[in-house]
């Protein structure tokens, strides 16, 4: 190992990257990403990459509340050594359950530069057994997008629901199965439903090659009713899962239920790569399922996903019981910071997912003079 000298700069850069078509969902339309390339820098020339990309939607702090808290940072990580910041920040942030997605592009840019200074990729800094590649699905938008939409699609689809009638949308699903047949369906439906249109679906998809459906039913005050997931678990033939009621529920309390077979991890709500490592481990120790997944985020912040996901994949012995995870979403962007992982088919046909395999390159693989902001 060489050694690393302290934080020399620490700066943000503003993005914006406009998406190719709206991404609906019951809880609004995203028609852009904005946030901050952070690129830590050592005074011996080591440097990090990360993405704060705040999404409220998505369960995070606000532009304007990271936009506050990033000159703060800067003068709290200048100077300190890189172990020393990444073991300490947050105490650093002090406040860093607030601000999910600045402490997330904080963490990213930190083990992207420790793991650049072992010179190894990240996935193998988090995990010295971590995969060569992970699966993951294809993203479709919604329902009546796909059914106007010509290209070959196979693996796992996942699909907004929510947006139409029940028995318009289990119409059109049924279409899409006759359509793609090597295809299993992962829906979101963004807790678009209540408790019958719920029931009311899932009983229609009892016979449709449906994989889970994610956030099936509206809130009823703060959380999510526990009690009705539980019924409606027991009566799918496939998984449910939570996603973006993780932000109101308690983590202990929530395995313990465990009204869902799933859990939908993002770094960007959750607070970085550590903290969700350590939710995976704990779901997959509970007896439930986990995947990763994306928030729309740029090539910086799919990179830093992917390693992650490639850590954890690391502790399934076999492929078969591997996660198929939701970070296949760079297509989304008319344009990116940097080079996106490219999806590469499964080795044989049928209904596998499609795979992205890291690059041996040392941290996330990506480098400063290919990152490309307007």
């Amino acid at each position: 190992m060489t050694g690393v000298g302290n934080i020399s700069r620490v700066s943000f850069r503003p993005y914006c990257l406009p998406l190719r078509q709206a991404w609906r969902s019951a809880q609004g339309d995203i028609e852009q990403r904005r946030g901050w390339l952070i690129q830590i820098q050592t005074d011996d020339g080591q440097l990090g990459l990360g993405d704060c990309a705040p999404l409220p939607i998505a369960g995070t702090e606000s532009w304007r509340q990271a936009q506050r808290r990033l000159s703060a940072m800067v003068v709290r990580l200048e100077g300190r050594e890189p172990d020393s910041a990444f073991a300490g920040l947050d105490g650093l942030m002090e406040d860093g359950r607030s601000h999910p997605a600045l402490r997330c592009g904080l963490e990213m840019a930190l083990i992207d530069l420790l793991a650049r200074r072992e010179n190894i990729p990240a996935a193998r800094w988090l995990n010295p057994a971590a995969a060569d590649f992970v699966m993951v699905n294809q993203n479709g938008g919604s329902l009546q997008r796909m059914l106007t939409d010509v290209s070959p699609v196979s693996g796992v689809l996942k699909l907004k629901v929510g947006l139409a009638t029940v028995a318009e949308e289990l119409e059109q699903l049924r279409e899409l199965a006759q359509r793609y047949p090597a295809v299993r369906f992962r829906l979101d439906a963004n807790q678009a439903w209540r408790l019958a249109e719920a029931e009311q679906f899932i009983a229609g998809c009892q016979d449709l090659p449906v994989e889970c459906i994610e956030e099936p039913l509206q809130k009823t005050g703060a959380a999510p009713d526990l009690n009705a997931l539980t019924v409606l678990q027991r009566r799918a033939a496939f998984s449910l899962a939570l996603d973006e009621s993780l932000c109101v529920l308690d983590w202990s309390s929530l395995l313990q239920a465990q009204a869902v077979r799933r859990v939908v991890l993002k770094p960007l709500r959750e607070g970085g790569i550590v903290r969700v490592r350590t939710m995976a481990k704990q779901a997959q120790a509970a007896g439930m399922e986990y995947v990763l997944t994306t928030t729309l985020d740029s090539a910086v912040g799919v990179w830093a996903s992917v390693h992650l996901a490639a850590a954890l994949d690391g502790y399934f012995a076999d492929v078969e019981h591997k996660p198929v995870h939701g970070l296949a979403t760079s297509s989304w962007l008319a344009r990116d910071l940097a080079p996106a992982p490219e999806l590469v088919p499964a080795p044989i046909m049928g209904p596998v997912a499609e795979r992205i395999y890291l690059p041996a390159r040392p941290g996330f693989g990506i480098d400063l003079d290919q990152i490309k902001i307007d």
